[in-house]
C-alpha cells in the first residue's frame, strides 16, 4: 500500500499539473467603443409670444435630444451592450447541491445478510462546483457524503459516514478546442453591440441631414415669402401710378386693368408663399418636437441663421474626390456595419469548422473517499487523499457521414462571401454618392454666383425700365414684364443659396462626418 507521505506528494503533483490549466476568473472584456453616447448640451432657446428663434446649430441639437427614432436606437444599443456583458456569464462558476433521505427495508437474501429483514436509513448530500473554461474545457469539483444506519450486523461501523471528493478536468482536443471557439458566442454578442452603435450613429447622421434640409427649406420659404411680399408692393405701386396717370388722361384703362391683374397674381403668389412657410415650419417641427403636444405644434419657428451671401459661397477646394472617398470608407456607418458583418460571419465560420471535427476529449480525474463511524474522520480521510484514485483518459466520437456539420460549414463560408459582397456593394455606392455630392456642391456654388449676377442684371433692367416709363417712353406692359423677371431672379437666387447649404450638408453626410 502506498504510504501517506507518498500519496500526499502524488496528489500535490497532480494539482500542480492541473492548476496552470485553469484560467483566472473570466473578465468582461469591454467591447470596442463601449462608451455612452455623447450627451449634447441643451441649447438656450428664446421663446417670445409663441415664436421660437433657432439657429441651425440649436435645431440640430434639439433634434438629437428629442428624436424618437434615435431614442429607439439608443435603447437597442443598451440592450445589445447588456447582452454582450451578460454573455460572459457562461464562464461563471455553477454551484449545484443535492440532498436525499432514504428509508428502506429488504428481505435477507442469505444467512450472511446480517439480519432476517435488513433496514436502512440513509441521508445523502452532494455539492458540485463546475466552471466552463475559455479554452473550451470544463473544471469541476465534487463532494458527497452518505450517512447510513442499518441493522446489518456485518457492517464494521454502524452508523457510518462515507465521504467522497473528486476533481475533474475535461479539455477538448479537436472539436470545441481553443478560446476562439469557446468564446464565439461572446465575440458575436460584442460584434452585434458594435453594429448597434454604428446603426445609432448612422441614424443620427440621417437625422441631422433631414433637419438641415428642413431648416434651410424653412429659411428659403421665408425668403420667398419676403420676395412675394416685395413683388406685391411693386405691383401695388405700379397700379397706383397707373391710376394717377389715367386720371390725368395720359394712358388708357387697359393699362390700369393690366396693373390690377398683375396685383392679383402677386397676391396669389404671396398666399402660396405663406402656405409654403407654414408647411415648412411644420415639417421642421416634426423633426424637432415629435409628439402631439399642442403648445409645441402651435409655436412658430423663426430661423435666425441666414442664407450665405453670394460672395462667401465657395466651391470645395479639394479637387481629388479620392480623398473624400477615403474619409467616407473610414467613417460611414453603413460601411462600418457591413465590415462588422464580415467579422460576425467569420466567427460563425470558425465555429462551424470546429463543429465538423471529430470529438476527442482529454479527461483527468482525481478522487478520494473516506469511511468511518465519525463524520469528521471520514471527511479528513477523503480530503487527505489517503485512498486516492487517479484517472486519465481520452474520449473519442465521430458522426458517420457528418452531413449536418459539413453543410453548416459550407453555409457559413457562403455567409462570409455574402458579407464580403455586401461590403463591396456598399463601397461602390459610397463612391458614387461621394462623387455626386461633390459635383452637386460645386454646381450649387456656381449656381449661386450665376443667380447673383442674374439678379443684379434684372434689378438694373427693372430700374431702367421704370425710369423710361416715368419719361413716357415705355409701356406699362414692359414694366410688368421686367418686374416678373426680377421676382423670378430673386427667387432663383434664394433657391440657389438654400440648395448650396443643403448640398454642403449632404457633402458631409456622404463622408460620414456630419455632426462629428
Amino acid at each position: 500500500m502506498m504510504s501517506t507521505p507518498i500519496r500526499t506528494r502524488a496528489t500535490a503533483a497532480l494539482w500542480t499539473w492541473l492548476l496552470p490549466l485553469l484560467p483566472c476568473p473570466a473578465q468582461e472584456p469591454s467591447a470596442p467603443g463601449d462608451v455612452e453616447p455623447p450627451q449634447v448640451e441643451a441649447p438656450a432657446l428664446q421663446v417670445s409670444a409663441g415664436h421660437l428663434s433657432l439657429t441651425i446649430e440649436q435645431a440640430l441639437i434639439l433634434a438629437l435630444q428629442n428624436d424618437i427614432g434615435l431614442s429607439i436606437e439608443e435603447v437597442a444599443g443598451d440592450v445589445a451592450r447588456l447582452e454582450a456583458r451578460g454573455s460572459w456569464g457562461a464562464f461563471d462558476w455553477l454551484f449545484a447541491a443535492n440532498a436525499t433521505v432514504t428509508d428502506s427495508e429488504e428481505e435477507a437474501s442469505s444467512q450472511l445478510s446480517g439480519a432476517d429483514v435488513l433496514t436502512f436509513n440513509t441521508q445523502f448530500v452532494s455539492l458540485d462546483l463546475t466552471r466552463a473554461l475559455q479554452t473550451g474545457g470544463t473544471f469541476a469539483v465534487h463532494f458527497d457524503r452518505t450517512n447510513s444506519e442499518t441493522n446489518n450486523t456485518f457492517i464494521l461501523e454502524n452508523p457510518f459516514t462515507s465521504d467522497g471528493v473528486r476533481a475533474s478536468f475535461t479539455q477538448p482536443l479537436l472539436r470545441g478546442f481553443g478560446s476562439e471557439v469557446a468564446t464565439a458566442p461572446q465575440q458575436q454578442a460584442e460584434l452585434v453591440y458594435r453594429q448597434a452603435q454604428e446603426r445609432r450613429r448612422q441614424v443620427a447622421h440621417d437625422l441631422l441631414l433631414r433637419v438641415s434640409d428642413a431648416y434651410w427649406n424653412l429659411v428659403l420659404a421665408r425668403q420667398q415669402l419676403s420676395v412675394a411680399e416685395s413683388s406685391r408692393e411693386l405691383a401695388a405701386e405700379q397700379l397706383e401710378r397707373d391710376r394717377r396717370v389715367n386720371e390725368a388722361g395720359l394712358n388708357t384703362d387697359v393699362e390700369v386693368l393690366q396693373a390690377e391683374a398683375q396685383l392679383a397674381l402677386r397676391e396669389e403668389a404671396r398666399l402660396q408663399a405663406l402656405l409654403n412657410v407654414r408647411t415648412a415650419d411644420d415639417l421642421l417641427k416634426l423633426q424637432l418636437f415629435p409628439g402631439k403636444d399642442r403648445e409645441s405644434w402651435d409655436t412658430r419657428l423663426e430661423p435666425v441663421t441666414p442664407l450665405p451671401e453670394p460672395a462667401s459661397v465657395e466651391a470645395p477646394s479639394d479637387t481629388d474626390w479620392s480623398h473624400m472617398l477615403a474619409v467616407a470608407l473610414e467613417n460611414r456607418g453603413d460601411l462600418r456595419q457591413a465590415r462588422l458583418g464580415i467579422e460576425l460571419a467569420e466567427v460563425r465560420l470558425r465555429q462551424a469548422v470546429s463543429q465538423r471535427r471529430a470529438q476527442l476529449d482529454l479527461q483527468v480525474v482525481a478522487s478520494s473517499g473516506g469511511f468511518s463511524g465519525q463524520a469528521s474522520e471520514a471527511f479528513e480521510e477523503a480530503f487527505s487523499y489517503e485512498f486516492p484514485t487517479y484517472t486519465i483518459g481520452l474520449v473519442f466520437s465521430v458522426p458517420l457521414g457528418n452531413r449536418t456539420a459539413r453543410y453548416a460549414e459550407r453555409a457559413a463560408r457562403a455567409q462570409v462571401r455574402s458579407a464580403t459582397l455586401l461590403v463591396e456593394q456598399a463601397e461602390s455606392l459610397a463612391a458614387s454618392e461621394v462623387r455626386d455630392a461633390r459635383r452637386q456642391l460645386a454646381h450649387q456654388a456656381q449656381a449661386v454666383a450665376a443667380a447673383a449676377t442674374s439678379l443684379a442684371a434684372s434689378r438694373r433692367q427693372l430700374e431702367a425700365e421704370q425710369a423710361r416709363n416715368r419719361e413716357g417712353i415705355s409701356t406699362n406692359f414692359q414694366v410688368l414684364q421686367f418686374q416678373d423677371q426680377f421676382v423670378q431672379a430673386a427667387q432663383r437666387e434664394n433657391s440657389a443659396r438654400a440648395s448650396f447649404m443643403q448640398a454642403k450638408a449632404r457633402w458631409l453626410a456622404v463622408q460620414g462626418i456630419l455632426g462629428d
